[in-house]
Formats: C-alpha cells, sequence, structure tokens
C-alpha cells in the first residue's frame, strides 16, 4: 500500500487538500495561500464547523512569490495555525521562499506540522526533521538528499503526486530505485500514520 502524503485528486490512501470532502481518501481542508484575499478577515464560522470534521488543516501556508502580501498571508497562516491547534488537527503546509518566516510562526504550534512538496537540500531538510515535522517530498527531490535520508532512516519523511499525473505507486517505485534505500512503502506508511495521528 502508497500512502499519497498530498494530493488533490480524490484517492484512497491519500490525504486530500481540497476546500469541500473529497469523494475518496483523508480531508485535508484547503485554505491555499494563492487564493487568500488582499486583506486580511477572520474565517468564517463555516470554515471551523469544517475544519471540525475535516482529517487535516491545508495545505496552509506562506508564498513570497505569489498571492496577497506576505503580512497579509502570515495573519491568515497564524490564525488558521491556533484553529488547528485548539482543533487538535495536524496542517500541511505550503511554503516557498520564506524559511525565517515560516520557522517564526511555527515556533510555538504544538501540533503535527507536514512541509508538502519539499524541493530543498540537506541542510533545510534536516532543520525541518530537527524541528520534529514531517516532509512530503515532491516527486524526483530526494535526489537533493539522499544521504540525510539514509542516515535518517527515512523518518518522518513521505512522498506526494501533489496535482501531477504520475500515480503514488510509481513514484514509490522511482524513490526506492534512485535512492537505492529500501522501506519506503512501509517506513512511509508508519510516518503518515503517525502524521494523521492514527499511532
Amino acid at each position: 500500500m502508497c500512502f499519497d502524503f498530498h494530493t488533490h485528486r480524490p484517492e484512497a490512501d491519500a490525504l486530500v487538500s481540497s476546500p469541500v470532502r473529497p469523494e475518496r481518501g483523508l480531508w485535508s481542508l484547503e485554505f491555499h495561500p494563492w487564493r487568500l484575499p488582499e486583506r486580511f478577515r477572520p474565517p468564517a464560522e463555516a470554515f471551523y464547523c469544517d475544519l471540525q470534521q475535516a482529517d487535516a488543516l491545508g495545505e496552509i501556508g506562506l508564498d513570497r512569490l505569489r498571492g496577497p502580501a506576505l503580512c497579509v498571508q502570515r495573519r491568515f497562516f497564524d490564525v488558521l495555525l491556533e484553529g488547528a491547534e485548539k482543533a487538535g488537527k495536524p496542517v500541511v503546509i505550503h511554503a516557498v521562499r520564506c524559511d525565517s518566516e515560516l520557522d517564526a510562526a511555527l515556533k510555538n504550534f504544538a501540533g503535527h506540522v507536514m512541509i508538502h512538496g519539499f524541493r530543498g537540500g540537506e541542510r533545510r531538510l534536516r532543520e525541518h526533521l530537527d524541528a520534529g515535522r514531517f516532509v512530503s517530498l515532491a516527486p524526483g527531490a530526494w535526489k537533493n538528499c539522499t544521504a540525510v535520508l539514509a542516515e535518517r532512516g527515512l523518518a518522518g519523511i513521505g512522498l506526494e503526486s501533489d496535482d501531477g499525473t504520475e500515480g503514488i505507486a510509481s513514484i514509490y517505485a522511482l524513490a526506492e530505485r534512485e535512492t537505492g534505500i529500501p522501506g519506503w512503502r512501509e517506513r512511509c506508511r508508519e510516518n503518515f500514520m503517525r502524521f494523521i495521528g492514527s499511532v
């Protein structure tokens, strides 16, 4: 069984990021930074009702290249993190070129965090893992950090299809073949269950 840590397609054995409950898979309630309004306004009460029903919150986050001003994104992000913590929900994070802002925002967040679509290098991967965050790799991103993945025994690591067309099983097979690290399916399954809070 290959768990998809982040996708926008309704799939079994997947965490599906969507503003509405998907037909299949676990639901991660999306509040994407690209689609935020230009000015901050608190999420509607209906959002918090939906959050109670969802398995996770996200993707939420910060993006220096797209979306409203970063200060507006940060206000939304802080409010959403507070809501997730109160509801006891893990969060799926979209982060583009805002490492220091992300680290500052997450400093006091006590819940489970997953950085989705990670494409960075070994230093940043170590920082995330040392902070207790889960990291879901974009397809092919394992090439940038194979040494850390092997050193950590894939602890805290996941794989995702996001909005790509390639199936998650082929992504797992490619990761195992290109890294030479065995046991991706088993280890990522454990990580997925820990992130969702099932173990």
